[in-house]
């Protein structure tokens, strides 16, 4: 009776190669999924909001005399939320929020509703920084605020939701 060892070390070799593998794969693909979970509670920017503008004298001072929007967030997937920003004078604006990190995002984002067209015929598009943060709001009780801070003539614009 012959032993092939070689046949036999190989065999092993492989069979470890593969079983070493899925492992891996199986393990990245739980930590990954479960980062995902924690960056969407860590966040906590689901649900509606109300949007406000910074005044234009004081920029660093919320006008809350009127609201500028209604807005929407919700969860995709992984770091990714999608905002429905609708406007007090009917036009309407989505964007796609990348999170970084649960503080600390971007959004891309196009009027989907513009003076009164639905698709709206201009193609007004842009990117804008997005942080949030808890603080006081508008009755001083405890809020999460999450900040849009745009580029050009976009403005920034505070959302607020009360905890």
């Amino acid at each position: 009776m012959d032993i092939h060892w070689g046949d036999i070390v190989l065999g092993h070799l492989f069979i470890g190669f593969v079983i070493g593998f899925l492992a891996a794969w199986s393990f990245e693909r739980w930590a990954e999924n479960k980062r995902w979970k924690k960056l969407k509670a860590e966040a906590g920017i689901e649900g509606t909001f109300t949007a406000y503008l910074f005044r234009k004298d004081f920029c660093d001072i919320v006008d809350y005399s009127q609201k500028s929007a209604d807005d929407e967030i919700s969860y995709v997937k992984e770091n990714i939320f999608k905002l429905v920003h609708r406007e007090t004078n009917g036009n309407i604006w989505e964007g796609y929020i990348y999170m970084g990190t649960p503080k600390d995002g971007r959004i891309a984002w196009k009027y989907v509703k513009l003076d009164g067209e639905l698709p709206a015929s201009k193609h007004r598009v842009g990117f804008k920084r997005c942080l949030v943060s808890d603080g006081p709001g508008k009755d001083g009780k405890p809020c999460r605020h999450f900040y849009l801070l745009g580029e050009d003539d976009y403005g920034n614009e505070i959302l607020e939701r009360t905890l």
